[in-house]
């Protein structure tokens, strides 16, 4: 391979590790929209089952858990999926640059496990709340 040759592909591999730092870095951006809705999602919840929580039927309040546990759970999963996501594209930058460099803490699986254990905690508190509106302890 001669040296133009050599730098041709050098150049090659460094638009396509521009490209995937770009890709990774949208992937991010989608996250932390996705962490807005469900934040969101929750206080909505939280308000509804705090204003009118006590005064709904059983089946009002049956189809509100669903839809807020089904679209929870759903965004949950796509922020999980697109972290793994950005995670794979950053390790993929990594390579192509030959970038001798740690991948940051938040795309480590620690820390996608941190947030699957963290959105299934507050999926059950927030389920909790709506059930201690409508069942109030008796003093």
């Amino acid at each position: 391979m001669s040296e133009l040759e050599a730098a041709q592909l050098g150049h090659v591999q460094f638009e396509q590790a521009g490209i995937v730092l770009a890709l990774a870095q949208s992937q991010v951006s989608i996250t932390i929209t996705q962490i807005i809705y469900s934040n969101t999602l929750l206080a909505g919840y939280l308000v509804a089952a705090y204003l009118v929580g006590a005064n709904l039927s059983r089946m009002h309040v049956s189809i509100l858990n669903s839809f807020f546990a089904v679209t929870y759970v759903q965004i949950a999963h796509q922020v999980i999926e697109n972290t793994f996501a950005a995670r794979e594209m950053t390790l993929a930058y990594l390579e192509l640059s030959n970038v001798a460099a740690a991948l940051p803490i938040t795309m480590s699986l620690e820390y996608i496990g941190f947030g699957i254990i963290t959105f299934t905690a507050v999926l059950v508190a927030a389920l909790y709340f709506m059930w201690s509106i409508r069942h109030p302890k008796t003093e």
